[in-house]
């Protein structure tokens, strides 16, 4: 059970950022790499590789969260959440987008810690996944957020 909804989660995440990136034209090439690593997490729950897929799904939501903090996407989502939950307009849809997209990372979060928790915790492969896991993490943030600063910078 627990697999479907990292499964739901992570499609909901592709289809977000994809929305999101008709919204930031500017920035498609971000957005479609923060949305390939949910896909490698459904090739990952298709092959069976659980283990894998929710540690990755827990880390990449939670890394994604301290950026969008970092950032002040996180506020501005909050923001954009709370005028759609007055009925009103949102004044603008990426606010409005962004703002879905933190609650569907928190919600993949929690799943994805909770099942690796109850299925994978303490099996001899699932520590080795949360190492190498992390490391991966790691090394795909440090390239988004170099490529994030890239496509930031004014150019001149």
């Amino acid at each position: 059970m627990a697999n479907r909804l990292v499964f739901g989660f992570s499609v909901v995440l592709v289809v977000l950022f994809f929305l999101l990136s008709n919204f930031e034209r500017y920035f498609f090439l971000l957005h479609f790499l923060q949305s390939a690593l949910f896909l490698v997490i459904l090739v990952l729950l298709f092959y069976r590789l659980e283990e894998w897929a929710y540690v990755l799904g827990f880390l990449t939501s939670l890394l994604w969260l301290l950026v969008a903090v970092l950032k002040g996407m996180f506020f501005a989502g909050m923001r954009g959440l709370g005028q759609l939950a007055q009925l009103k307009a949102a004044e603008n849809p990426i606010d409005a987008v962004t703002g879905v997209i933190v609650l569907a990372q928190a919600a993949l979060a929690v799943t994805s810690g909770y099942a690796y928790r109850k299925e994978s915790w303490g099996l001899p492969e699932a520590k080795r996944a949360a190492l190498w896991g992390a490391a991966i993490i790691g090394v795909y943030y440090t390239l988004l957020i170099y490529a994030l600063f890239r496509l930031s910078r004014p150019e001149g």
